[in-house]
């Protein structure tokens, strides 16, 4: 199954967070071969970069008088942001600390001293500017308003969305909350609610017509004591589709739908093996089936066609770099 845009090293970048997987990739360099040892270069420069950013963040607040940039959402979303930088950069090529890492791997080579004094040096120097360079905020830029670096909205009362494209702005910004909170991306959680809802045309209502905000799919089983609509909906029994009337649960916003979501994966043993996917989308979307969220037995690849669109890629795109723009 092809994801398209998500199954890239997002995977990978799970990694970078968390030090007890350093052990996994002197795992890969033993393995000694061209593509593990260059994939493990790449991790280890993302690291690098990591610690870098980090470095430079405190000795900024240490010299900072407080107020929005220094506040602990804005830490929670810069480390955030520097995760996500890191993984980016290496991935365009980084800073240069790949390749000398690659060969320190692969066993010493004759060098001259003088050369790989001047190697070490040009490197430093080459590293620590396009570091820089990514981390330093644009001075030109207009002011951002604090409701720009947070994920609460407004309550809603209808979503009809007028395109895919206005589909993928409404959500992103619950999608990338409830993907921090489920260590999945935020474009797999889009595209699983556009299969779900038909881009948001035909999401569930009752029987007034109004919206009930449910993304997911999600029924109205066991102890859901909140708000409920009944409706016909299509299942899959023995692979055979047939139609049939189930309860699903109602919310009052997109943020609410969101929210449950979360809880919904949290709450239930059955779902672990998807939330250890580390970030991968194509294995969270395979246990996510495996473990019968949907009875569609090609629901795990209809969402990674969704994601494998280019315009749906081309727009979260965008939305990845407003963010980051706004984040520095």
């Amino acid at each position: 199954m092809n994801l398209g845009h998500s199954t890239t090293s997002v995977t990978d970048g799970a990694l970078f967070s968390d030090f007890g997987s350093l052990a996994k990739l002197r795992s890969k360099a033993d393995n000694n071969t061209d593509a593990a040892l260059s994939e493990v270069a790449q991790q280890f420069e993302s690291l690098f970069v990591q610690m870098v950013m980090k470095s430079m963040r405190e000795a900024s607040e240490a010299t900072g008088d407080g107020g929005l940039f220094n506040s602990e959402e804005m830490k929670f979303h810069q480390g955030m942001f520097d995760q996500q930088m890191s993984l980016h950069l290496s991935q365009q090529g980084g800073i240069g600390l790949a390749p000398i890492i690659e060969r320190q791997l692969r066993g010493p080579e004759p060098v001259q001293g003088g050369e790989l004094k001047s190697l070490e040096h040009d490197w430093l120097k080459a590293a620590r500017s396009k570091v820089l360079s990514m981390a330093e905020p644009d001075r030109t830029a207009k002011p951002v308003a604090a409701a720009d670096f947070s994920f609460e909205v407004t309550e809603q009362k209808e979503f009809l969305p007028a395109n895919q494209k206005e589909f993928i702005r409404e959500l992103w910004p619950h999608a990338q909350k409830a993907g921090l909170q489920l260590g999945v991306p935020a474009e797999t959680l889009v595209a699983q609610a556009a299969l779900e809802s038909g881009w948001g045309q035909r999401m569930i209502r009752g029987t007034d017509g109004a919206a009930s905000f449910n993304l997911f799919g999600i029924k109205a089983q066991g102890n859901w004591q909140g708000d409920k609509v009944q409706v016909s909906t299509l299942e899959y029994r023995d692979g055979i589709a047939q139609r049939e009337r189930a309860n699903f649960r109602s919310y009052d916003s997109l943020a609410g739908a969101f929210d449950d979501y979360v809880a919904f994966l949290k709450d239930q043993p059955r779902y672990q093996q998807a939330l250890n996917s580390r970030g991968n989308s194509e294995q969270f979307l395979q246990q996510l089936q495996q473990a019968g969220y949907a009875t569609d037995p090609n629901y795990a690849e209809k969402i990674g066609r969704v994601m494998a669109g280019d315009e749906f890629g081309a727009e979260v795109e965008k939305l990845k770099a407003r963010s980051y723009a706004r984040m520095m």
